[in-house]
């Protein structure tokens, strides 16, 4: 208990850390040249989602006895960098389209890609190494350098995209370089032991989920960076992420700690069951923090992105209505995996991937920011009834009166921002 507290500790140190990088780029980046780097970081997007998604939690479900199974990593590198080429041919003459990029930028976006693959794969390898504390000690490091170097840097670059993209250069090289310190230092960290356990089902039903999951996280921000300027795109997905940041340094630590503790002391669904009330303790303090910032949505955004970044105020309610549904939304991966129940998570990312782009293409018609944000919501929403209905009713067999309650529960933001709006 002592080493999993210690990790959400530094976990969520390190993702406070990343939030205090958001509030200097948004004073040194205007929320146009956000945009133009988003719309070039399409790739970036969708590769890294396959590795968070797919590679890093199956690699944690290989793992035995905290060590890394090496045929499990061989074999999913295998199959990424199999899609890896066409769709750099692809996403190639993507850019080259968009008004306004140039070769610098495409450059730049390659680097960005290939420091990002090793720094998430560097990341499963510790953690699969019971070394997750060092890695959120690698983030803080290179998370308060890159803050240094890049404010420096402002003062003689004046390209926005470029000081953008250089930020996350200047965090992957130091994450990379100093993960690649550690473990050569570590005499049990070089020492790779190879198991002959296989779990193949289990990594291709994540990387379909990883596939379909894409949709679900960026598809709306990759149709607004065709149909809309780079303004709107930087602003509603700035929006975006910090309406994020009140859960997410709590889920994300969770997230990646709660499968190794789930395996390593073999937590039954009867345990889970006899627990459910845990549940419910969650969803209201998620609930208090959704209203209040729903509540002062304007405040927010001034504090963390600053003035010119106030029309993000507009979009926050619609997200943060949808917070507590998103926390558990974040930690449902580890519980279907370690109940072997991918298959049946792999279908509701396809569901959820097929509302969100219905949903989405439906909104852009109506050509505002806010019919986007509602299908989100409505994306958001569906995905988790889906997702807590089969996990709560037909694996931890609670009663559809349980059930309901803690949906009820679940969704007293929402039902409280249709009601004030």
């Amino acid at each position: 208990m002592k080493y999993l507290f210690s990790n959400i500790i530094l976990r969520s140190i390190s993702i406070l850390t990343t939030l205090l990088t958001v509030y200097v780029m948004a004073r040194l980046v205007s929320p146009n040249d956000v945009g133009i780097f988003l719309r070039l970081g399409v790739l970036q997007a969708f590769l890294v989602t396959i590795l968070d998604i797919a590679v890093f939690p199956t690699l944690l479900s290989t793992a035995v006895n905290g060590l890394l199974n090496i045929d499990v990593l061989r074999s999913l590198l295998k199959t990424l960098f199999k899609i890896l080429i066409p769709l750099i041919i692809v996403i190639s003459a993507y850019w080259i389209n968009i008004d306004g990029s140039s070769l610098l930028y495409i450059l730049l976006m390659i680097i960005i890609l290939a420091l990002s693959i090793c720094s998430v794969i560097l990341n499963a390898y510790l953690s699969a190494n019971n070394r997750l504390a060092n890695w959120s000690q690698i983030i803080i490091i290179s998370e308060c350098t890159s803050i240094y170097l890049i404010y420096n840097l402002s003062t003689h670059i004046s390209d926005g995209v470029i000081l953008f993209s250089m930020r996350f250069i200047i965090v992957n090289c130091l994450m990379i370089g100093l993960s690649t310190v550690l473990i050569s230092f570590t005499s049990n960290l070089r020492n790779l032991i190879i198991r002959h356990k296989t779990h193949s089902r289990i990594g291709n039903d994540l990387f379909i989920f990883a596939i379909s999951n894409y949709f679900t996280r960026y598809f709306d921000t990759t149709i607004i960076s065709f149909m809309f300027s780079g303004t709107a795109l930087g602003i509603y997905n700035r929006a975006m992420q910090i309406s994020r940041y009140p859960q997410i340094s709590i889920v994300s630590a969770l997230s990646q700690i709660l499968l190794p503790f789930l395996q390593k002391y073999n937590v039954t669904k009867s345990q889970i069951t006899l627990r459910v009330y845990y549940f419910h303790l969650y969803f209201m303090v998620c609930n208090v923090v959704s209203i209040i910032l729903i509540l002062n949505a304007e405040i927010y955004v001034r504090l963390i992105l600053g003035p010119r970044w106030v029309d993000a105020a507009l979009l926050l309610p619609f997200f943060f209505s949808t917070l507590t549904m998103q926390t558990y939304l974040g930690i449902t991966n580890s519980l279907f995996v370690h109940f072997e129940e991918t298959k049946a998570y792999r279908n509701l990312g396809i569901l959820s991937s097929v509302s969100t782009t219905i949903l989405i293409l439906y909104s852009i018609q109506f050509g505002d920011l806010t019919y986007i944000a509602i299908a989100f919501v409505f994306s958001i929403t569906i995905s988790f009834f889906a997702s807590f209905i089969y996990l709560m009713h037909k694996i931890l067999k609670l009663t559809i009166l349980q059930t309901g309650l803690l949906i009820l529960n679940a969704i007293i933001p929402l039902m409280y921002f249709g009601l004030v709006s």
